[in-house]
């Protein structure tokens, strides 16, 4: 019988090691995805990994280069804290107003705020 705890017991870390092996595949990716630009929205062990990017970013191309098999999803969207803009200009009363565009005033004060915005989706299998 010992053989037979043995044998279950190298499964065992085989699964252990596989399951590390993923995590810290998952991990590598989620912070290359932070460092791009980009989200993955699935969970760690989920089989097909999804992500969100900001239409324009470069590295779904990327990934797409490096092998992997990436599948357009349908558009979705996100709240950031930074989706809209406004730049100020100080006027001659001392009061702030909005930039006109055209002017030639400098810029005195930006202000970003909260909002939706739009972005692309991807979806591929994961490879373990």
């Amino acid at each position: 019988m010992a053989y037979l705890k043995n044998h279950e017991g190298r499964l065992a870390r085989k699964a252990e090691d596989s399951a590390k092996k993923r995590a810290n595949w998952f991990a590598t990716l989620n912070r290359e995805a932070m460092a791009k630009g980009c989200w993955i929205t699935s969970s760690p062990g989920a089989s097909m990994v999804t992500m969100d990017a900001l239409p324009g970013n470069g590295w779904p191309d990327e990934l797409r280069r490096r092998g992997f098999p990436m599948k357009a999803e349908p558009d979705g969207q996100r709240v950031l804290h930074y989706a809209t803009t406004e730049k100020f200009v100080v006027n001659a009363d001392g009061s702030l107003g909005p930039l006109v565009e055209g002017s030639t005033k400098s810029v005195s004060l930006v202000v970003h705020q909260p909002g939706l915005v739009t972005v692309k989706r991807w979806s591929f299998p994961a490879p373990f």
